[in-house]
């Protein structure tokens, strides 16, 4: 996508342009406007709706400000799928990405893990 993503790695908190900072910010994340989701499982195997294993953002630069794209790799009833936040005001929300590539790029990887 010509963009460089900045991912959380497990240990330092992921500040994106919002003033949101993940890991902390998850808890806070909505899922299609329904709160309690979403939340960090690292192992895959996790206590929600959605077991986020990777969390990559990218802060845009061009106006209107704060503008942001954040991406939550995660399993849902154990199959892979990929959320975005563009969220810049109000309480975060995400939904499936409309991105074909990445979804499918997400699937194979984890398909490929779990072999």
């Amino acid at each position: 996508m010509y963009q460089s993503y900045e991912q959380y790695d497990g240990q330092n908190e992921l500040k994106v342009s919002t003033g949101i900072t993940y890991l902390d910010g998850l808890s806070k994340e909505l899922v299609e406007g329904q709160s309690g989701l979403i939340g960090w499982a690292p192992s895959v195997k996790g206590d929600y709706e959605y077991n986020v294993v990777a969390i990559y953002n990218h802060d845009e630069t061009e106006p209107p400000l704060p503008n942001r794209i954040t991406y939550f790799f995660a399993f849902h009833n154990g199959k892979p799928v990929v959320l975005v936040d563009q969220s810049n005001n109000g309480d975060p929300d995400c939904h499936p990405t409309t991105n074909t590539d990445l979804e499918s790029n997400f699937e194979r990887i984890a398909t490929e893990s779990t072999k």
